[in-house]
């Protein structure tokens, strides 16, 4: 009985968690009607699904095709979490549609999560105003008018960005030097992977 006690307590102080999560879930499967089969979106435009292994062979090509086989500023694109996620289920067998519908849900949900717990780092456990937050960053207008452009490429952007700035958060927290390099590591691999100002930009932007 006492074991039982003990397990409801923990269970209950971690209730409003366990809503949190289930609200993001719910809330991610949204992206599931943005998509029209059996179409899928490449550089915001609907196209008919490519052939599984010349997507594979993209994701992993890290050779600028412009400047006549020079190595590109790119990281490979399987470092992108779209395409690696994308990748990963066609290699159990799930079809391009089907793997980018499960891969867009995953960067919207995860992305919640993500920000959830990066917002409850600085606000000190705040629970309400961390899933405000990841909800405004998941849900703004502004990224709705143009979902395949510009919201599915921000949050796989922003999902990159994250990581490191919940570890960077953590290294300042507890003053920790290995935590910092770590999390200067993470921002070196999203850096390559996006060679522009947006990513500097977004990160400055939500710390």
């Amino acid at each position: 009985m006492l074991i039982l006690k003990r397990l409801k307590d923990k269970l209950g102080s971690k209730f409003s968690e366990w809503i949190v999560l289930f609200i993001f879930f719910l809330l991610s499967l949204r992206v599931l009607n943005w998509f029209e089969y059996p179409y899928i979106t490449i550089s915001g435009d609907y196209r008919p699904p490519l052939v599984s292994e010349a997507f594979i062979k993209h994701a992993f090509y890290v050779w600028d095709e412009i400047d006549l086989g020079i190595p590109s500023i790119y990281l490979p694109r399987i470092l992108n979490p779209l395409y690696f996620f994308i990748v990963s289920f066609q290699m159990l067998g799930i079809n391009v549609y089907l793997s980018q519908m499960i891969a867009t849900f995953l960067i919207y949900f995860l992305t919640s999560i993500l920000m959830y717990i990066f917002v409850k780092q600085i606000t000190n456990n705040d629970i309400i105003t961390s899933f405000i937050a990841a909800i405004f960053l998941t849900s703004n207008v502004h990224l709705i008018s143009d979902r395949e452009v510009t919201a599915i490429g921000f949050l796989n952007m922003t999902l990159m960005i994250l990581p490191c700035l919940i570890i960077f958060t953590k290294s300042i927290k507890t003053k920790s030097y290995k935590i910092l390099a770590i999390s200067s590591l993470f921002f070196t691999l999203t850096y390559g992977t996006f060679p522009n100002y947006r990513t500097s930009f977004i990160c400055l932007t939500i710390l």
